[in-house]
């Protein structure tokens, strides 16, 4: 399990219990939408849940989710928080997505060989 926040994410009280209760319920899942965790993630050949937060995690959670094709997207209820529910649900559609593991597992290899020409 790989859980990044990030230098900038804040979350209040009642979405950080959520988080946990979600991540409890499961027990992994990857999370950051930025760019360190990006490139660390897909050299790992690890499939993303994307929670942007600041500035570049929008964009870079689009790349993730559009371009490579490498994880899916959490967004907020009306009320702004993400349930446990949903983040289980997100979590479980994230493992099963045969697709995404594959796309994931691409990168690392193209990771690999790209370190290893130089």
């Amino acid at each position: 399990m790989y859980v990044a926040f990030g230098s900038m994410t804040i979350l209040s009280q009642h979405q950080f219990e959520e988080l946990a209760l979600g991540l409890e319920a499961l027990g992994s899942y990857q999370r950051y939408c930025g760019w360190n965790s990006t490139v660390e993630g897909t050299s790992k050949g690890v499939p993303f849940l994307c929670w942007p937060y600041f500035a570049d995690q929008f964009l870079i959670t689009s790349y993730i989710c559009d371009v490579l094709k490498v994880g899916l997207r959490l967004n907020a209820e009306e009320n702004g928080i993400i349930s446990r529910h949903k983040i289980k649900m997100k979590i479980e559609e994230l493992f099963s997505h045969g697709r995404i593991r594959e796309n994931a597992l691409r990168l690392k290899g193209m990771a690999e060989t790209s370190g290893a020409e130089k």
